[in-house]
C-alpha cells in the first residue's frame, strides 16, 4: 500500500479550477484529486487506509424495477464485495472504526437502458456492498451472501458523478477509504 502523505505546493497548483461545472466540487478539479489519491496524496480529509480500488462492471440500482435489473444490481454488490475484500487484506477491518468512503461513478448509458444515471440512485447497493467487503470474515465468498446487511453506518459516504466512459466495459467506481 502507498504510504499516505501530505501534497507539496506543486501537486496542490496541479488541482486546478475545473473547466466543467460537472467535474468541479467546490471548484476543485475531481479528477486531479483522484490522481492524487491514486498515487497516495490527499489534500482533505484524513489518511489514505487502502489503495484506491478500482471496479469496472455495470453499476447496480438501488430501485431496480425488472428482474433483469434486480440480478445486474446482486452481480454489481458481488463485485464490490469481492474486489474490496481482496484490496483489504489479512482479514475484515473493525465495523466501529468511522470512515470517509468516497464513491467516484463512472456510467455508461447503454448500460442503462439509454438513460442518464442519476448518481444518489446507485450510492446504496455499492455502500452496502463496500461495506460487506471490508467487514466481512475470510471464509465468507460473495456468492453466499443473501442480504448485504453490513454495519456502515460508521462511513460518511462522498458520491462523485464523474464523466460517463467512452465505452460500456469502462463502466464502474473508483472507491478511496480515508480515516474519518
Amino acid at each position: 500500500m502507498l504510504e499516505p502523505k501530505k501534497p507539496t505546493p506543486d501537486d496542490l497548483d496541479r488541482l486546478l479550477l475545473a473547466t466543467r461545472d460537472d467535474e468541479a466540487l467546490g471548484g476543485v478539479n475531481i479528477h486531479a484529486l483522484i490522481e492524487l489519491a491514486k498515487r497516495g496524496l490527499h489534500a482533505v480529509g484524513g489518511e489514505l487506509l487502502l489503495d484506491p480500488i478500482d471496479i469496472r462492471g455495470v453499476i447496480g440500482n438501488s430501485v431496480p424495477t425488472s428482474p433483469r435489473g434486480k440480478q445486474t444490481t446482486v452481480a454489481w454488490k458481488r463485485l464490490v464485495m469481492r474486489t474490496v475484500k481482496a484490496a483489504r487484506g489479512d482479514g475484515p477491518l473493525d465495523p466501529l472504526v468511522p470512515r470517509v468512503v468516497e464513491i467516484h461513478f463512472e456510467f455508461h448509458r447503454s448500460n442503462h437502458g439509454g438513460h442518464d444515471c442519476d448518481a444518489e440512485n446507485f450510492v446504496k447497493p455499492t455502500a452496502d456492498a463496500i461495506a460487506a467487503g471490508l467487514f466481512c470474515p475470510n471464509d465468507l465468498e460473495p456468492e453466499d451472501v443473501r442480504r448485504f446487511a453490513f454495519d456502515d453506518t460508521r462511513f460518511s459516504v462522498i458520491p462523485y458523478r464523474m464523466d460517463d466512459p467512452a465505452t460500456a466495459g469502462e463502466e464502474g467506481v473508483t472507491v478511496i477509504i480515508r480515516e474519518a
